[in-house]
């Protein structure tokens, strides 16, 4: 019986990395983590979040990596200034009126030295998933 529950557990687990893994189902999560892997330094998953018209890609996609990639360095840069990251909060998403699979979230963190900053995230429901708009 113990070994039914623990591959239970095992399975809800491995279905909780899988749905987070495959993208955020709220533009407070999706918030939350374009902040979190901007001030961690992790250049590719923020370019993975960011939300590009297929029409655009082609024109602006290599142009876009490299800014993004030198914007997150400065974000990493600054937050271990800081002390690093201690905590990331977000607000409830504020919808568009005029369309709801856009939505802006007011997103706070709090430094390990204890500064604290409140960045806007814009986002775009893209599928499923919630995406950053630039």
């Amino acid at each position: 019986m113990h070994t039914a529950i623990r591959n239970t557990r095992f399975a809800a687990l491995a279905a909780a990395f899988l749905l987070a893994a495959c993208g955020a189902r709220t533009p407070e999560d999706a918030a939350k983590r374009f902040v979190e892997k901007s001030y961690t330094g992790d250049a590719d998953a923020v370019i993975a979040m960011i939300y590009l018209p297929e029409q655009d890609k082609a024109g602006i996609e290599d142009i876009l990596h490299g800014k993004v990639k030198a914007g997150v360095a400065k974000q990493k840069e600054y937050a271990d200034s800081k002390g690093g990251l201690a905590e990331i909060t977000a607000d409830p998403a504020e919808t568009s009126p005029d369309d709801a699979n856009r939505a802006s979230v007011k997103v706070h963190m709090r430094f390990k030295q204890g500064e604290t900053n409140t960045d806007r995230v814009r986002l775009i429901k893209d599928g499923s998933d919630w995406k950053v708009r630039l």
